[in-house]
């Protein structure tokens, strides 16, 4: 009987283990909202492009790192991706690809299962396209 209650108590703990293991992108979706997190809003653009400049100065400098500064483009990417309110829409493209056939509304419901993104899981995907 103890054994069974042990047996028990580690399957339980694997469970709850494999619910906080990052699941995998898989499919268009995660890929499509983390562009159009990129493309739909100015700011996010404009950081995109600016990403390796660097101001001029020695305080630029001695305060890269600290928290006053600006978020990064990977930050501000990861805040869209997971915000539920953020609802992208996919232009249908047929032409392009069967899977562009209609347009799609690309909503955080069909990304929830996911893992939430960080910035570096965002400039990993960026990076890899």
């Amino acid at each position: 009987d103890e054994f069974k209650g042990d047996a028990m108590s580690a399957q339980s703990d694997r469970l709850r283990e494999s619910d906080h293991i990052e699941k995998k992108w898989t499919g268009k979706v995660p890929y499509l909202r983390l562009i159009h997190a990129l493309a739909d809003n100015d700011e996010v653009k404009d950081a995109f492009l600016k990403r390796h400049d660097i101001r001029p100065g020695r305080m630029a400098i001695e305060n890269r790192n600290s928290n006053d500064q600006e978020p990064s483009v990977w930050e501000l990417m990861a805040e869209y991706w997971n915000d539920p309110a953020f609802e992208p829409v996919s232009e249908e493209l047929p032409a392009l690809h069967s899977d562009f056939i209609s347009s799609e509304v690309l909503s955080h419901e069909k990304v929830a299962q996911l893992s939430p993104t960080t910035p570096e899981k965002c400039e990993e995907n960026i990076k890899s396209m």
